[in-house]
């Protein structure tokens, strides 16, 4: 037995701590820890033997007695690994964590000891750890010589070595839709595959214009605009008397602000074209009334949508009021769709028409719901107020709908 005080070792019955002798494979130590008597901590032997190796067992037994704790420790075959000397530390744990750790006692294992086959793995022993160890490193070995010869098979396959030789066509790399020569044509009667044929850097340099070819061939020209008609134009030719005669300025042009009345004033169109006939009152009457004729002036039309809104003594038997409009010139026509609620009015009242009437008395009109029942309905001049009204009060079913067209002049 060895006996600690607390973690020091402070007698041992055996001369130089020699306890793991003798002729039998089990045999048993005992140590006592003086000072420790807590039968919530758990303990573990660990050996260090000669070689290096480690191992760390739990002892089959750990009694406390009030004053101290008595472990008692039965060696087995594959406590030991070698035989000889060896340490042994005592250490002991809690919940916590670490509670305490001995000081380190020398014993010896004699050879009568049998060690531990390495062939079977002691799972506390440090060897077997070294041993997976190995294993792993093994297998990571065999990985990268895996990716080593992958690499190797890249390289040999991008070696210049191993491509084919440059010859006169695509095919000797390895291009089978390349280019095909035969198809290249240079002027319009090769064409004979219009899907197939394409044309060669030649063929598009004679039959087809380049950008400054296009803008030379555009500054010559006049443009369809006010003032491009000037008074250059005319000395120079540009616009001549058969032009005019033949139409080359017509009212469509003159409605557009390409021949206009600064080109006139500024004597682009002179009295001599007057004079001799080329441009005659017939001629721009004519061409006037028809461009003017088929013009439309939307300047002068207008369309839109809006909700009317009910006074407050209306709003609880009006569930929608909604109308659409088209205004051409002072004449405005309102397109109105009322729904009513359930209820009895005798006047219904709307503001939000679109716009101001300017009749000079207030226009009304008889309508008719879709329950056939008679409306009256009128606008207030000077006012954007619209009413429905009876002479006597009437009955609104729910849903009843009122849906007619009113026009009125707004100026």
């Amino acid at each position: 037995m060895i006996i600690y005080e607390m973690k020091k070792p402070i007698e041992c019955y055996d001369t130089d701590c020699v306890g793991v002798t003798g002729d039998n494979i089990a045999y048993t130590q005992y140590f006592y820890i003086k000072g420790v008597s807590d039968d919530s901590i758990s303990y573990t032997l660990h050996l260090r033997f000669a070689d290096g190796s480690v191992n760390s067992i739990t002892p089959d037994n750990a009694v406390p007695d009030g004053e101290g704790t008595e472990i008692r420790w039965i060696v087995k075959k594959n406590d030991i690994f070698k035989h000889g000397y060896f340490e042994l530390q005592i250490e002991g744990r809690n919940k916590f964590g670490l509670v305490f750790q001995t000081e380190i006692v020398r014993l010896y294992a004699d050879e009568s000891l049998p060690v531990e086959d390495r062939e079977y793995a002691n799972p506390n022993s440090e060897t077997v750890r070294l041993r997976d160890e190995a294993y792993a490193a093994l297998e990571e070995m065999k990985k990268q010589q895996a990716q080593i010869e992958e690499n190797v098979e890249k390289i040999k396959q991008t070696d210049l070595d191993n491509k084919a030789d440059k010859a006169t066509t695509l095919a000797g790399y390895g291009i089978t839709d390349g280019e095909n020569i035969g198809n290249k044509v240079a002027e319009k009667n090769k064409i004979t595959d219009e899907d197939a044929n394409y044309p060669s850097i030649g063929y598009l340099h004679d039959y087809y214009y380049d950008y400054g070819e296009v803008d030379e061939a555009l500054s010559g020209k006049l443009d369809n605009t006010s003032g491009a008609v000037t008074t250059d134009n005319i000395a120079s030719k540009a616009v001549t008397n058969e032009k005019i005669a033949n139409g080359a300025i017509t009212a469509f042009k003159i409605a557009n602000g390409a021949v206009s009345g600064s080109n006139i004033a500024q004597y682009q169109i002179s009295t001599n074209h007057l004079q001799n006939g080329a441009v005659t009152t017939d001629k721009l009457a004519d061409e006037v009334k028809t461009g003017i004729s088929s013009k439309y002036d939307s300047s002068n039309v207008e369309t839109g949508s809006g909700t009317l809104t009910p006074y407050t003594t209306s709003a609880d038997i009006v569930k929608s009021a909604d109308f659409t409009y088209q205004r051409v010139g002072r004449v405005v026509t309102v397109n109105v769709n009322i729904v009513f609620n359930a209820g009895t009015k005798s006047q219904v009242m709307f503001i939000n028409l679109p716009y101001v009437c300017k009749n000079t008395v207030n226009p009304r009109e008889l309508c008719v719901s879709n329950s056939r029942v008679s409306r009256i309905w009128a606008i207030n001049k000077n006012n954007t107020t619209l009413s429905i009204f009876s002479d006597s009060s009437l009955s609104y079913a729910d849903g009843e709908t009122l849906a007619y067209t009113l026009s009125y002049l707004i100026s």
